[in-house]
């Protein structure tokens, strides 16, 4: 149970708050195949889950993969090509909505983070 101080938050229950968030990948693939998503995190790539084509798909990344700094990018590759979208480094919180479009030319596909 979290005690309230006047208006307040103690700091520790604001911590404990915040850290309890889920971070969601929304994933729009607009493109006409099936893409396997994986996440870069300190160094290493692990496979996240597989979004059919022109589906709209929520996730949620676990603790484990968001980097140390909270820093991670994301890699979107078409099922059967060699085709892939890298996103920039990203840098997210917990609570925050990763929004990940795959556009039909995986180049053109874009990250945002809310």
């Amino acid at each position: 149970m979290i005690a309230c101080r006047g208006s307040q938050f103690p700091e520790d229950a604001l911590a404990e708050l915040s850290s309890n968030q889920p971070v969601i990948l929304d994933v729009r693939n607009n493109n006409w195949a099936d893409a396997i998503i994986y996440i870069v995190h300190d160094g290493r790539r692990t496979r996240l889950n597989t979004v059919r084509a022109t589906r709209t798909t929520s996730l949620v990344i676990p603790p484990n993969m968001i980097g140390q700094a909270g820093i991670l990018q994301l890699i979107a590759r078409r099922v059967g090509a060699y085709d892939r979208y890298i996103s920039p480094s990203i840098s997210i919180r917990t609570g925050s909505t990763v929004v990940l479009t795959l556009e039909s030319d995986l180049r053109r596909s874009t990250v945002a983070v809310w």
